[in-house]
């Protein structure tokens, strides 16, 4: 979960919502599962717990999905095409800052 969720920190500035989706997500860390296993023993009865549980990875698994599926569909994310022409972004006397951006159907 955690490589997941560390490959994707740098994406997240291209998905539209990934704080929501990715926090249910950060619940079910590697940690938060030991802890749910322990419970599970301590109890004696890990049928309970784990039905209280079902509901969290049923979220955390429409969470993966959706993030998985605005990584694909993230309409800025394109690769460089070297047929197109590019566009350099701002310059001034005082602050000199460049984008490397390409129209791509109308949206840069």
């Amino acid at each position: 979960m955690q490589s997941f969720l560390g490959s994707l920190n740098y994406y997240s500035r291209f998905i539209e919502d990934f704080a929501i989706y990715a926090s249910v997500l950060y619940e079910l860390r590697e940690a938060d599962f030991y802890e749910i296993v322990r419970k599970a023993k301590s109890t004696g009865d890990g049928e309970d717990v784990v039905a209280e549980e079902y509901g969290r990875w049923t979220e955390a698994r429409t969470a993966f999905a959706i993030l998985k599926n605005k990584i694909v569909a993230a309409p800025i994310l394109l690769h460089f095409d070297v047929d197109r022409q590019p566009v350099v972004v701002y310059a001034s006397k005082w602050a000199i800052s460049a984008a490397l951006m390409q129209e791509h159907n109308g949206v840069y």
